[in-house]
């Protein structure tokens, strides 16, 4: 019998379907395989397990930021190398959680004040109802992507930037000479940049967002105003009306919240290292009969969620498999309950069943994918790869 927890359980049983599952990874994608779609209820169970409350169809021409891309590629090699992070929460301390989403502008594109204006305002209003309430929101930030325009146009220019907070709705950009003093804003950054700086500015939103999620706020929206100083040995109109095209282009794509949360639900800690896997002891190599780990590729190409999840695409699941014979040894990584159980069900079978090949210890993959509102979210899943078994 094998005993595999949660997700990993409805894995296996889609190997035994030969639904979505390879037994080896160079047989599990093939150019010529058409997806095989899921039932709706086993669809249902996974999405479920995932997060999800129904399976997520993003745009046609949606697209990841780069950002975004970059963190998972990032977090990808450090979750590699030695360093290994608790449950929950990514191998990286900038990231306290196991949630990471790229919330995308819902306001109004950047504009000039004027023509020939130096000056840009912008309202920014950020969707975070759909973050379920079972999630702790520990990290927020606001990236200001369009500085990377400016920088691009006037490489040697300074930026003047002020963020405000909007306490009561507005629905049009104001003039310069009333945001300091008007009641419906409230300042929360005053900032000189040099764009020559090739560092992405971030803004801390933490307290803001933590305001928003308790209601001591509503969610009315961030103000933006801009402020560049005129550009040497370029003509200041022709500078304004290049910068106004490229950003222009942007249309909301200038500027990304990045909300971290931990979603608490999925961190209980379910397994615990042997003392043999804590002193670094190799086990010797098992019968190929026996209790150990074995090979189960996961292919999500393969029933058609490649145009909503990112990455990626596949992975080694593994699972437990084989026979725990009597009497146990230390091959076969059981615990000392185990050794009883089989003692006593091999001298009286009917009194207590068989052990059982089973994880003991399981480790988390990282998925970037397309949510429900069309948000790119990277999220760590615990307990999603086996590696090691034993009997139980």
């Amino acid at each position: 019998m094998t005993t595999i927890p949660g997700l990993v359980l409805v894995l296996a049983y889609l190997a035994a379907t030969q639904v979505i599952l390879g037994a080896d990874i160079s047989s599990s994608t093939s150019s010529n395989t058409q997806p095989t779609p899921l039932s709706s209820r086993m669809e249902s169970k996974i999405l479920s397990m995932l997060g999800l409350s129904e399976r997520p169809r993003p745009r046609p021409n949606a697209t990841a930021p780069q950002f975004m891309l970059d963190l998972y590629d990032k977090l990808q090699n450090r979750s590699n190398s030695e360093h290994t992070a608790g449950r929950c929460s990514f191998p990286d301390p900038a990231f306290p959680g196991n949630i990471v989403r790229s919330v995308p502008n819902a306001g109004t594109k950047l504009k000039a004040l004027a023509k020939s204006d130096r000056r840009f305002r912008q309202i920014l209003h950020f969707n975070l109802s759909f973050i379920p309430s079972s999630e702790t929101i520990t990290g927020a930030h606001l990236r200001l992507e369009f500085l990377d325009v400016v920088r691009k146009v006037r490489p040697s220019s300074t930026v003047h930037l002020k963020l405000y907070q909007i306490t009561q709705a507005v629905d049009e950009m104001r003039s310069a000479s009333v945001e300091g003093t008007r009641s419906s804003f409230r300042l929360l950054a005053s900032l000189v940049i040099d764009v020559s700086q090739a560092s992405p500015e971030t803004i801390d939103m933490l307290p803001v967002v933590q305001e928003w999620r308790a209601g001591l706020n509503g969610n009315t929206g961030l103000y933006v105003a801009m402020d560049i100083q005129k550009t040497e040995g370029l003509p200041k109109r022709k500078a304004n009306a290049i910068l106004a095209k490229k950003l222009g282009k942007l249309r909301r794509r200038t500027a990304t919240l990045v909300v971290v949360s931990v979603d608490g639900e999925k961190c209980r800690n379910r397994f615990r290292r042997s003392a043999d896997e804590e002193e670094g002891t190799a086990r010797p190599v098992p019968h190929p009969n026996d209790c150990q780990r074995r090979r189960l590729y996961v292919s999500f190409r393969d029933v058609g969620w490649q145009d909503w999840i990112i990455a990626p695409m596949g992975y080694q699941s593994y699972y437990c498999g084989g026979d725990c014979p009597f009497p146990l040894d230390s091959r076969l990584n059981g615990t000392n309950h185990a050794i009883i159980q089989s003692m006593v069900n091999s001298n009286s079978p009917e009194s207590a069943p068989k052990v059982c090949c089973a994880p003991t210890k399981l480790s988390a993959i990282s998925m970037l994918y397309f949510d429900n509102e069309d948000n790119v979210v990277l999220r760590q899943y615990e307990d999603m790869v086996v590696e090691s078994c034993g009997c139980h």
